[in-house]
This record gives structure tokens, sequence and C-alpha cells, in this order.
């Protein structure tokens, strides 16, 4: 059995490297590390290595690259469901709570209980607080805190606004 064994890993490998150039899951770079571990661990001239423990090197690494590949998998998702929840905004009613005034580049709406900064859809056209405005579109997603009465700008996106 241990003589097979590095042709095994190595099958493993090879498998792992053929399904990963044809799909993007990380998953089988996580199986072809491991299967190459393992590979080294089997060609051990003295044969103290035992198979169950190339085995576990195997599952192990297996288990925690997977684990780590899940979680970058779930990271690049929240980023995708922010952008089309923003976008969704788009033909929107929304407050007025701070003046829109492109040429001071101030301005925040207040849309569905979310704030965010907001501009003119034209330089010259100034929104008083208060007013209701429709948004026409989104122009350009930035991080910035939320908005209070202390704070200079609001939300995580820049809102085209229009009447």
């Amino acid at each position: 059995m241990r003589e097979i064994m590095p042709y095994i890993w190595m099958g493993i490998v090879i498998f792992a490297v053929i399904i990963k150039l044809h799909t993007r899951s990380l998953a089988f770079v996580g199986l072809a590390l491991a299967g190459f571990c393992a590979f080294v661990l089997s060609l051990n001239e003295t044969g103290q290595i035992r198979v169950w423990v190339q085995a576990m090197v195997f599952v192990g690494i297996t288990v925690l690259l997977g684990i780590l590949s899940w979680i970058v998998h779930i990271k690049s998702k929240k980023g995708e469901k922010k952008i089309a929840s923003i976008i969704s905004f788009v033909g929107k009613t929304a407050i007025v709570i701070e003046e829109i005034n492109n040429y001071k580049n101030a301005g925040a709406i207040r849309v569905n209980g979310v704030t965010f900064g907001a501009k003119s859809e034209e330089d010259d056209i100034i929104y008083e607080t208060g007013l209701v405005v429709t948004i026409v579109g989104v122009e350009e997603l930035e991080e910035c805190e939320e908005y209070d009465e202390n704070s200079e700008r609001a939300g995580e996106l820049k809102a085209v606004c229009a009447r």
C-alpha cells in the first residue's frame, strides 16, 4: 500500500488542478495543496510516515483551506449585496435633511431611514432642507460614517437628486 500512495496523492493533485482550471471555486486549490502535502509525506524513504498520518494531513489541510475559502467567498458577496441594494434606491423619493448645494459640495438625503450624501442633477439648483426629491442615479460609492447632526458627510453613496 505504501508503494502506491505517492501515485494516489499525485492523482488527487492532478484531478483537483484540472477541476480548478474549469471552475471558479477556491475549494479545489485547497484540495490540490493538501494532496501535494500528502504526496511529499508519502515520498519519505524510511517509510516511517504511515498512510493514516498522510490521510490525516490531507483531511486537515483540506478542511482548513475549505473554511478559509468559504470565509473569503462570504466576504466577497457582502459588497455585491450592498451595491445591489443601493442601486435599488434609484427612482425612490427621499427627504432632504441637509441643503443640497453642488457649489458647496454639501447635501444629504434620507430614504427608508437610511441617510446618504447627495448632489443635485444640475449644478445651479439648490434643494432646501425638508424638500422631497427623487433619486435619479447613483454617481459614486464612498465609505463614510453614518449621518448625524455633528457630521459634515453622510451615508455610503452620492445620490443624484431631482424634483
